[in-house]
């Protein structure tokens, strides 16, 4: 088993990642969950995300441990 503090935020089934080498999610991805960290949140069951379509929809859904909206 993967090991990592951003794996409370995070469904297991979906680690190691789908997206591409380079892209710029993984990192808006962590800077969130620092946001997190620091604003004391550890249950994502607080929260739903709302997202389009498109490589941005993959953010919240299916990685969060939280409801997620397509729209």
């Amino acid at each position: 088993m993967i090991s990592h503090p951003y794996l409370k935020y995070l469904r297991s089934e979906t680690v190691p990642t789908v997206f591409c080498p380079g892209c710029g999610i993984g990192i808006l991805m962590k800077a969130f969950f620092e946001a997190l960290d620091k604003l004391g949140y550890s249950d994502m069951r607080e929260f739903v995300f709302v997202s389009g379509i498109g490589c941005s929809a993959w953010i919240p859904s299916p990685h969060f441990k939280a409801d997620t909206i397509h729209t």
